[in-house]
């Protein structure tokens, strides 16, 4: 490698050599990474989580990108490696009277802002923890369309009548895969994380069980009269005058897939916990009563 683009190395990455030099083995605090015990079972991140939307509008947020602040460098020599990091050590010394003969073998380097950096021979398996947070940021970054409830009447404009079903569903939008990559462009790597939707829970908020659907079908003027909704509830008793409204939940889950390409260097791809996202509105309830006339 030319003097010129050595120093150019050293200078980018001289603050993590001596203030986080490499240990082998060390992860990534940010991550909560757990090993499953069965034989031949992929690990798993992280916990499953819960996020609830405020109707801001655009995807949902999924949390920071852990891999906005890192940068990859490839076709590195052992001398490059051994200037950067203390760990890798100096090229072996030449007996006297011997030509040295240059090492072939290059090496990827990843460091990121906080500190995390690895390294490893170009062409081998990527580290465990380099996949992990490729997938994390893959996660992160899922475009998510908030899966808003969806309601007829909707229990604002038009309040719920007792005793009439009112019909619940999910919007197309909402109700449909969604997927993210990270990836590694000099080494080919891709991490892809797809979210597909499996189930839709309504909580209707007048102490009544949870309805548990999947998208729920949408009600239309066109519709004959005595369609059934796959997704509804029936309200019993109405809100009184100085009663507040009521809260309905939904929350809808998605499984979490991840694919790693090219399969020589994908090792310990882990798997992913679902995602729950819970969006709620208020309504009101109110009841028809007929007059009996003679």
């Amino acid at each position: 490698m030319r003097i010129a683009q050595l120093f150019a190395l050293v200078s980018i990455l001289l603050v993590v050599v001596f203030t986080s030099p490499v240990e082998a083995g060390v992860k990534d605090e940010e991550v909560d990474t757990t090993t499953s015990s069965e034989s031949g079972s992929s690990p798993s991140i992280g916990a499953s989580i819960d996020v609830r939307i405020d109707g801001g509008g655009g995807a949902v947020n999924l949390g920071p990108d852990p891999y906005a602040g890192c940068d990859v460098f490839s076709g590195l020599s052992l001398l490059d490696l051994s200037v950067l990091s203390s760990n890798v050590g100096a090229p072996p010394a030449v007996p006297d009277g011997e030509e040295a003969v240059p090492d072939p073998t290059v090496y990827v380097l990843i460091r990121c802002n906080a500190g995390f950096i690895r390294w490893w021979e170009q062409g081998d398996p990527v580290p465990s923890d380099v996949i992990d947070l490729l997938v994390r940021s893959a996660r992160s970054r899922v475009p998510i369309v908030p899966p808003e409830p969806n309601m007829s009447p909707d229990g604002v404009a038009f309040p719920f009548i007792t005793q009439l079903p009112v019909w619940l569903w999910i919007d197309d939008a909402a109700w449909t895969q969604a997927q993210a990559s990270a990836a590694i462009a000099e080494l080919g790597l891709v991490v892809t994380v797809t979210a597909t939707p499996t189930s839709a829970v309504w909580n209707p908020g007048d102490g009544s069980a949870s309805i548990s659907c999947g998208q729920g079908s949408p009600w239309s003027a066109s519709l004959p009269v005595d369609a059934v909704s796959d997704c509804q509830h029936v309200y019993v008793d109405a809100l009184s005058a100085d009663e507040g409204p009521l809260t309905v939940t939904n929350q809808v889950s998605y499984d979490l897939g991840v694919a790693c390409s090219p399969a020589s260097i994908c090792a310990n791809v882990p798997a992913l916990p679902g995602l729950a996202v819970t969006g709620s509105q208020e309504v009101r309830v109110t009841e028809v009563r007929g007059v009996i006339t003679s």
